[in-house]
């Protein structure tokens, strides 16, 4: 899912599971009485399976990893194989109100496809200034620049030190799809035991307009921060709590453009990159100096990852399960917010500055991803938080009252009974008083009328078994 402007309308593009692409107008409403066309403004077959491809190869042929809009017309579908296919949207809206497998829309323009390569989990347009300028990472698949606009002299080679200074002026695309890499990522240098480091890429951002610097976050709980003026590999490199990294997103400049980043536990992490940075040189300094006090530490010896835990400026609590996306937006009040998504059914809204929730609704199905838009949506309801707070209380009123009859049904059945258990726990509770006081309370008791029928319970000894004899040898 993702938001974009297609024909001058702000429009969200949502991938469905069997390659279909849906372009939705958020301004208007799914009304039965409304004519003319609905919010639906296209919906295209992004994939078509190939005859002849197996059931395997079909599902990851139709799994589409990522969608985005590469101009005004022409929306971007990348599949789990690693085929990006430019589709030009026909001029005419979409007749249909709502989106099936037999209602798709045909395709005036051309199509075009170019293969980035196998288990591509992230493409991420350096929007909205650079579009065509694409990051791209996934499993085994460390970060890379693909420009579609550029030549293939422009090829930048895997073994040569390749920096990229970037683009300076905004540029627009130029209608050609071409596989031109123009930086590529380098992995970081083998840990202490002399293995290779994994790399497993599941979300990427740009950080600047001009594409020269970008965040990364991987399923090994791994946030990295790049530069491509400087060199090929990470600038940065923080561990982020012990669970698989699934959604990365940077917040306003209002709120010092940190980061957040989810994991695949509920955990929602606020990360500043200025203090990874500042974390990054004391560790080159630290590596440098044998006598560091860094060095001596029990972790660094062993090879484990030293957590930058000063770059982590807090958390936001709340979520349960795998926290699918999060996102950042500035209200209509000046104020940041932060927004996740996940497979709780939940989306929860907190304040970027105190951290506090600020909404949260139920919506019935596992989430996989959403968009947040400045203006309001046309009949939409904003105040469904005061209403889910009033069911809950409803809830416990009602659970309240089921127990309240419950004690009352027990207590008639029961009757008499409860009388003599009573005196029965008295006589219990007097014989388990230590003997001391026992012999006190009796001594008290001896010319008290009211405290003769306070004995002491007999207590039974249990029978010893005899030792047994051994049998006489023969």
């Amino acid at each position: 899912m993702a938001s974009a402007t297609i024909r001058g309308r702000e429009a969200v593009l949502v991938a469905r599971a069997n390659g279909v692409v849906d372009v939705w107008d958020h301004a208007r409403v799914n009304s039965e009485e409304d004519e003319g066309p609905g919010p639906l403004l296209a919906s295209v077959a992004a994939f078509v399976v190939p005859s002849g491809a197996s059931i395997v190869d079909a599902r990851e042929w139709v799994k589409v990893v990522d969608v985005d809009a590469l101009d005004d017309t022409t929306i971007m579908a990348v599949n789990a194989l690693g085929t990006l296919a430019a589709i030009t949207l026909d001029p005419a809206p979409c007749t249909h109100r709502s989106s099936t497998t037999t209602a798709i829309t045909q395709v005036a323009g051309r199509v075009q496809t170019v293969e980035l390569g196998k288990d591509i989990h992230r493409v991420r347009p350096c929007a909205p200034h650079h579009r065509h300028l694409l990051a791209v990472g996934g499993n085994e698949r460390d970060l890379h620049l693909v420009d579609l606009n550029a030549p293939k002299s422009q090829e930048a080679d895997k073994k040569e030190e390749h920096l990229y200074t970037g683009l300076a002026k905004p540029s627009a695309w130029t209608g050609d799809v071409r596989h031109t890499v123009v930086w590529r990522a380098r992995n970081v240098p083998f840990d202490s035991v002399g293995l290779r480091v994994p790399v497993w890429i599941t979300d990427v951002r740009f950080l600047n307009t001009t594409g020269t610097a970008m965040a990364t976050c991987t399923a090994y709980h791994e946030v990295k921060f790049y530069d491509t003026t400087k060199q090929r590999r990470p600038t940065s490199v923080i561990h982020v709590g012990d669970q698989p990294l699934r959604s990365l997103t940077v917040l306003p400049p209002t709120s010092r453009s940190d980061l957040l980043v989810s994991d695949s536990k509920g955990a929602v992490y606020r990360i500043s990159p200025t203090q990874a940075l500042a974390h990054a040189r004391k560790a080159a300094r630290a590596a440098g100096d044998p006598d560091h006090p860094r060095n001596k530490s029990i972790a660094r010896r062993s090879g484990k990852p030293m957590a930058a835990r000063s770059a982590i400026a807090g958390a936001y609590k709340g979520a349960q399960g795998a926290v699918r996306q999060v996102l950042a937006a500035t209200m209509p009040d000046g104020t940041d917010v932060v927004c996740a998504v996940g497979l709780d059914r939940f989306v929860r809204v907190w304040d970027a500055k105190s951290h506090a929730v600020r909404a949260r609704w139920f919506v019935k199905q596992r989430l996989e991803a959403a968009v947040v838009w400045r203006t309001p949506i046309e009949g939409g309801d904003a105040h469904a938080q005061p209403q889910v707070e009033e069911e809950e209380e409803e809830e416990e009123e009602v659970g309240d009252e089921v127990w309240d009859e419950l004690d009352a049904l027990e207590r008639r059945q029961l009757g008499d009974d409860d009388h003599d258990e009573e005196d029965t726990f008295e006589e219990l509770a007097v014989s388990a008083e230590p003997t001391k006081k026992r012999k006190d309370r009796r001594a008290e008791g001896d010319g008290d009328e009211d405290n003769v029928d306070v004995q002491r319970a007999p207590v039974k000894k249990k029978a010893v078994p005899k030792k047994l004899k051994k049998p006489a040898r023969k």
